[in-house]
């Protein structure tokens, strides 16, 4: 998937490291030869080459993924929608980036935003609702869509290695993968109430992990995170985030630098940590409440200086006072 994994775990019974690592990284292989655009043989990438208006087989694995994003795409209203690949390609920040993206890197050293027609032509293959099912199948409308899971796809995989490592008898698991993850039982460090989770500052530039936020004390829980502060480029004195909004086909610009989602499961967390970059504080907060889910909203204003907003029970899961 592109990153890096960290597995902290005990048990009643005796298990190598080796085992483990082995497992999670078994699973990991399998998973990526279904979700990933960067292999261009998994089934994702297949699925996104194939020719529209045609049935098209595709395992359990993936139905399952694709139809959970529909659903948070319909509750989104379109604001989170997997299908905004051509758009995300479009700014450089996906694996199908155009050659004009590599020429202005080489000649300006960054990014150059598109233009206009070129956004308003991408658009047209965006829209979840271009997506047919049937049990086992699925149907594109457009030859240009291009599916993009890399907004939920960790979140899919950190549950499924969860239940693969419950199985075996791990019962106090940290397991991370590129900074979203899921937690069970406690630490064993003394603690009885779970693991100590810190959550960055959106800084650009800044260290992973050098500023935190706060720290969460989380249990059987999962947790996931997006911002505009790591993967973006500026130009001519403004930033631009990876973050899109499939609705006008624009990098999200808006006073959120960062969000933070806990809920039962990461799948759910990944998906809406970045769906809540593009909406409304009001309909976040609505969303949250229809779903359980908790959260931290990291904003920042003109100045640079950052407050938060937090989901009414978000408190509860402060381990440390913030600095």
């Amino acid at each position: 998937m592109g990153t890096t994994w960290t597995a902290k775990f005990s048990s009643a019974d005796s298990l190598e490291n080796s085992d483990v690592q082995n497992i999670i990284e078994n699973k990991l292989i399998s998973l990526n030869k279904v979700y990933s655009t960067y292999d261009p043989d998994s089934e994702l990438s297949l699925l996104n080459s194939a020719a529209a208006n045609e049935w098209i087989k595709i395992s359990p694995a993936l139905e399952n993924i694709l139809l959970e994003a529909v659903n948070i795409s319909k509750l989104t209203n379109g604001r989170y929608d997997i299908t905004v690949g051509p758009i995300v390609n479009l700014w450089g920040f996906g694996p199908g980036s155009k050659a004009h993206i590599q020429k202005n890197l080489q000649e300006l050293g960054t990014i150059k935003p598109p233009e206009q027609h070129q956004i308003s032509e991408a658009l047209k293959a965006v829209g979840y609702n271009k997506l047919k099912f049937k049990p086992g199948f699925i149907l594109k409308e457009s030859n240009n869509m291009y599916i993009d899971l890399s907004s939920i796809a960790k979140g899919a995989a950190i549950d499924s290695i969860r239940e693969e490592l419950i199985k075996i008898g791990i019962n106090n698991l940290y397991f991370e993968i590129g900074g979203d993850l899921t937690v069970v039982g406690t630490s064993g460090k003394g603690s009885q109430h779970g693991w100590r989770i810190g959550i960055e500052k959106p800084l650009r530039n800044s260290m992973p992990g050098a500023n935190l936020q706060r720290i969460l004390l989380l249990k059987n829980m999962a947790m996931a995170g997006s911002g505009d502060y790591r993967n973006f480029f500026e130009w001519e004195g403004r930033f631009y985030s990876h973050t899109v909004d499939a609705k006008n086909g624009y990098p999200v610009d808006n006073s959120i630098a960062a969000s933070v989602v806990i809920a039962e499961n990461c799948l759910t967390a990944d998906a809406y940590a970045t769906a809540f970059m593009t909406l409304s504080k009001e309909m976040i907060e609505n969303l949250a409440e229809l779903q359980n889910l908790e959260y931290m909203l990291i904003l920042r204003d003109e100045k640079g200086i950052l407050t938060e907003k937090t989901s009414q029970n978000f408190e509860s899961l402060i381990s440390l006072p913030k600095e």
